[in-house]
């Protein structure tokens, strides 16, 4: 009786610690979204040679997304593979992955920038 009764209470403990994992990743993505850009500008404004390091970074992430887009649709239509069901192995390449992420966080970054400016130029 106590082994059913520990077998059922593990599996909602288990169940239980798998949402609280899921809801602390997408809390933490969304904070890092946030966090990571203000971090961007507060070291670009401490150091100003990172602005161009950040430049720099984001103009070889741009190349090494395209190209693993434009690689991945080439062999898609090389192999006469259905588009819509291949294409989605694209998102485990952890390289598409990084770059994407890096993108995401520049482009917030800059409008962050550009934000700033604009407030700045009103005043």
């Amino acid at each position: 009786m106590k082994y059913c009764m520990l077998v059922l209470f593990s599996d909602r403990i288990i169940q239980h610690s798998v949402w609280m994992v899921i809801i602390i990743v997408k809390v933490l993505l969304i904070a890092g979204s946030i966090v990571l850009p203000l971090l961007m500008i507060y070291v670009q404004c401490h150091w100003k040679r990172m602005s161009t390091l950040l430049n720099i970074l984001m103009i070889l992430s741009a190349i090494t997304f395209g190209n693993i887009t434009a690689l991945s649709i080439y062999q898609i239509i090389r192999d006469n593979t259905v588009f819509m069901t291949a294409i989605h192995g694209v998102f485990l390449n952890p390289l598409f992955l990084v770059t994407g992420i890096y993108i995401g966080l520049y482009t917030i970054y800059r409008l962050l920038l550009l934000s700033k400016k604009e407030w700045d130029y009103k005043k």
